[in-house]
Protein backbone atom coordinates (compact mmCIF):
# COMPACT_ATOMS: atom_id res chain seq x y z
CA UNK A 1 0.00 0.00 0.00
CA UNK A 2 2.62 2.98 1.33
CA UNK A 3 5.24 1.53 -0.67
CA UNK A 4 7.06 1.83 -3.89
CA UNK A 5 6.43 -0.84 -6.22
CA UNK A 6 8.43 -1.28 -9.22
CA UNK A 7 7.01 -0.70 -12.23
CA UNK A 8 3.43 0.83 -10.64
CA UNK A 9 2.76 4.74 -11.24
CA UNK A 10 2.24 6.76 -8.00
CA UNK A 11 -1.01 7.53 -7.43
CA UNK A 12 -2.78 10.62 -8.92
CA UNK A 13 -3.86 13.37 -7.35
CA UNK A 14 -7.44 12.45 -6.51
CA UNK A 15 -6.40 9.75 -4.11
CA UNK A 16 -4.58 11.66 -2.27
CA UNK A 17 -7.49 14.79 -2.04
CA UNK A 18 -9.13 11.35 -0.85
CA UNK A 19 -6.82 10.41 1.75
CA UNK A 20 -6.97 13.98 2.78
CA UNK A 21 -10.85 14.03 3.12
CA UNK A 22 -10.63 10.72 4.86
CA UNK A 23 -8.19 11.86 7.21
CA UNK A 24 -10.66 14.45 8.38
CA UNK A 25 -7.79 17.62 9.15
CA UNK A 26 -8.81 19.66 12.23
CA UNK A 27 -10.73 22.29 10.68
CA UNK A 28 -11.31 21.23 7.43
CA UNK A 29 -15.59 20.85 7.76
CA UNK A 30 -16.71 22.29 4.02
CA UNK A 31 -15.87 20.32 0.87
CA UNK A 32 -17.09 21.32 -2.62
CA UNK A 33 -17.71 18.96 -4.91
CA UNK A 34 -16.23 19.76 -8.58
CA UNK A 35 -18.95 18.42 -11.06
CA UNK A 36 -17.12 17.76 -14.62
CA UNK A 37 -18.40 20.11 -17.18
CA UNK A 38 -19.47 22.95 -14.16
CA UNK A 39 -16.76 25.31 -15.58
CA UNK A 40 -17.92 25.33 -19.05
CA UNK A 41 -21.55 25.56 -17.89
CA UNK A 42 -20.19 28.46 -15.57
CA UNK A 43 -18.58 30.56 -18.37
CA UNK A 44 -21.56 30.35 -20.80
CA UNK A 45 -23.92 31.21 -17.36
CA UNK A 46 -24.65 34.92 -17.79
CA UNK A 47 -26.75 35.32 -14.44
CA UNK A 48 -23.50 34.55 -12.76
CA UNK A 49 -21.20 36.80 -11.41
CA UNK A 50 -17.77 37.81 -12.50
CA UNK A 51 -16.75 36.24 -8.95
CA UNK A 52 -18.83 33.14 -9.84
CA UNK A 53 -17.24 32.45 -12.41
CA UNK A 54 -13.85 33.25 -11.29
CA UNK A 55 -14.00 30.43 -8.43
CA UNK A 56 -15.82 27.93 -11.17
CA UNK A 57 -12.37 28.55 -12.46
CA UNK A 58 -10.21 28.22 -9.95
CA UNK A 59 -12.23 25.01 -8.67
CA UNK A 60 -11.65 23.35 -12.35
CA UNK A 61 -7.77 24.03 -11.72
CA UNK A 62 -7.93 22.40 -8.37
CA UNK A 63 -10.10 19.80 -9.06
CA UNK A 64 -7.07 17.61 -10.76
CA UNK A 65 -5.02 18.55 -7.70
CA UNK A 66 -7.80 17.22 -4.76
CA UNK A 67 -10.23 14.76 -6.95
CA UNK A 68 -13.65 15.12 -7.22
CA UNK A 69 -14.51 17.23 -3.66
CA UNK A 70 -12.09 20.15 -3.12
CA UNK A 71 -11.71 21.71 0.74
CA UNK A 72 -12.41 25.32 1.21
CA UNK A 73 -9.29 25.77 2.49
CA UNK A 74 -7.59 25.12 -0.72
CA UNK A 75 -9.61 28.17 -1.97
CA UNK A 76 -8.45 30.12 0.40
CA UNK A 77 -4.77 28.77 -0.83
CA UNK A 78 -4.75 29.78 -4.01
CA UNK A 79 -6.40 33.24 -3.03
CA UNK A 80 -3.02 33.47 -0.38
CA UNK A 81 -0.72 32.66 -3.52
CA UNK A 82 -2.22 35.24 -6.05
CA UNK A 83 -1.58 37.59 -3.11
CA UNK A 84 2.04 36.25 -3.10
CA UNK A 85 2.57 35.98 0.78
CA UNK A 86 1.86 32.97 2.49
CA UNK A 87 1.92 32.81 6.19
CA UNK A 88 3.62 30.09 7.66
CA UNK A 89 3.03 28.93 11.25
CA UNK A 90 6.88 28.67 12.88
CA UNK A 91 7.95 25.43 15.50
CA UNK A 92 8.10 28.42 18.42
CA UNK A 93 4.25 29.38 17.75
CA UNK A 94 5.25 32.60 15.99
CA UNK A 95 4.15 33.54 12.34
CA UNK A 96 6.69 34.21 9.46
CA UNK A 97 6.24 35.32 6.09
CA UNK A 98 6.97 33.28 3.47
CA UNK A 99 7.25 35.33 -0.15
CA UNK A 100 5.82 32.98 -2.89
CA UNK A 101 8.32 35.00 -5.05
CA UNK A 102 11.42 34.00 -2.66
CA UNK A 103 9.44 29.95 -3.38
CA UNK A 104 10.75 30.55 -6.78
CA UNK A 105 13.82 31.53 -6.01
CA UNK A 106 14.89 28.84 -3.82
CA UNK A 107 18.08 26.76 -5.10
CA UNK A 108 17.13 23.67 -7.13
CA UNK A 109 14.93 23.16 -10.36
CA UNK A 110 12.87 26.76 -10.66
CA UNK A 111 9.30 26.17 -11.76
CA UNK A 112 7.17 28.79 -13.15
CA UNK A 113 4.20 30.50 -11.95
CA UNK A 114 1.86 27.75 -12.77
CA UNK A 115 4.29 24.97 -11.09
CA UNK A 116 4.82 26.77 -8.29
CA UNK A 117 1.14 27.31 -7.71
CA UNK A 118 0.74 23.18 -8.05
CA UNK A 119 3.66 22.17 -5.98
CA UNK A 120 1.78 24.17 -3.27
CA UNK A 121 -1.52 22.94 -3.24
CA UNK A 122 0.67 19.25 -4.21
CA UNK A 123 1.45 19.66 -0.38
CA UNK A 124 -1.49 20.68 0.87
CA UNK A 125 -3.67 17.73 -1.31
CA UNK A 126 -0.87 15.42 0.21
CA UNK A 127 -1.51 16.41 3.77
CA UNK A 128 2.15 17.65 4.49
CA UNK A 129 0.73 21.72 5.51
CA UNK A 130 -2.62 22.22 6.09
CA UNK A 131 -4.65 25.44 6.73
CA UNK A 132 -5.22 26.26 10.33
CA UNK A 133 -8.80 26.96 11.25
CA UNK A 134 -9.60 30.48 11.19
CA UNK A 135 -9.84 33.51 8.93
CA UNK A 136 -9.34 32.92 5.21
CA UNK A 137 -7.92 36.63 4.69
CA UNK A 138 -5.61 35.57 7.81
CA UNK A 139 -4.63 32.22 6.19
CA UNK A 140 -1.73 30.02 8.38
CA UNK A 141 -0.31 27.28 6.99
CA UNK A 142 1.15 24.65 9.52
CA UNK A 143 3.68 22.35 8.76
CA UNK A 144 2.86 18.48 9.10
CA UNK A 145 5.28 16.06 10.77
CA UNK A 146 2.71 13.66 10.97
CA UNK A 147 -0.09 12.54 9.60
CA UNK A 148 -2.75 10.11 11.53
CA UNK A 149 -2.21 6.83 10.31
CA UNK A 150 -6.42 6.41 9.82
CA UNK A 151 -9.39 8.63 10.08
CA UNK A 152 -9.90 9.88 13.39
CA UNK A 153 -6.28 9.83 14.59
CA UNK A 154 -4.12 12.97 15.81
CA UNK A 155 -2.01 15.13 13.59
CA UNK A 156 1.50 16.37 14.35
CA UNK A 157 2.62 19.51 13.71
CA UNK A 158 5.97 21.04 13.98
CA UNK A 159 6.49 22.17 16.92
CA UNK A 160 3.69 20.15 18.93
CA UNK A 161 5.24 17.68 21.27
CA UNK A 162 6.49 14.76 19.56
CA UNK A 163 5.43 11.31 20.20
CA UNK A 164 2.07 10.72 18.73
CA UNK A 165 1.72 7.09 18.65
CA UNK A 166 -1.26 7.18 15.99
CA UNK A 167 0.68 9.17 13.27
CA UNK A 168 2.38 8.47 10.14
CA UNK A 169 4.99 10.41 8.45
CA UNK A 170 3.85 12.95 6.15
CA UNK A 171 4.87 12.76 3.06
CA UNK A 172 3.99 8.89 3.56
CA UNK A 173 1.39 7.78 1.03
CA UNK A 174 -0.38 4.76 2.54
CA UNK A 175 -3.25 6.56 3.54
CA UNK A 176 -5.60 5.55 1.10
Amino acid sequence: MGRDKAGKPRRSGEAAGYALRRLRPPGYDRWITVAPGAYGRAVRDTRLSPQAVATARRLHRLAPLYGSTVPEQALWLDLAVDRGVLRVRRPDGGIGRLSVADLATLPGDRPGDADLRGAVHELHAAGAVLVEPGDEEELVLRVVVRKPAGPGGSWLFDGDPAGAPDSAPAGDPADA
